[in-house]
């Protein structure tokens, strides 16, 4: 869930789902197909969105959900993502 509340990024299998928190649902605002997506978190300021892709570690900017930066070369599959109070 987004810091603020209103957004939520749902992983699945093959990419995730970004959300908005309405009064009577959800509306989906945005689907990012990727191979192998198990890890879905906000930046504790909820200005970026990092994801993983197989062994592969993606930041997006989360208002248009383009991909800033891919942090590749990992050995093994990420199991988790940790993300610092600074961010």
């Amino acid at each position: 869930m987004h810091p603020f509340g209103v957004f939520l990024a749902v992983g699945f299998t093959n990419g995730f789902k970004v959300f908005a928190i309405l009064n009577d649902g959800l509306f989906a605002l945005k689907e990012v197909s990727l191979n192998s997506c198990k890890i879905v978190k906000y930046s504790n300021g909820g200005h970026m969105l990092i994801t993983n892709e197989k062994s592969n570690v993606v930041i997006y900017d989360s208002i248009y959900y383009e991909t800033i930066h891919v942090f590749d070369g990992h050995t093994a599959p990420i199991k988790d993502i940790a993300i610092s109070l600074n961010d």
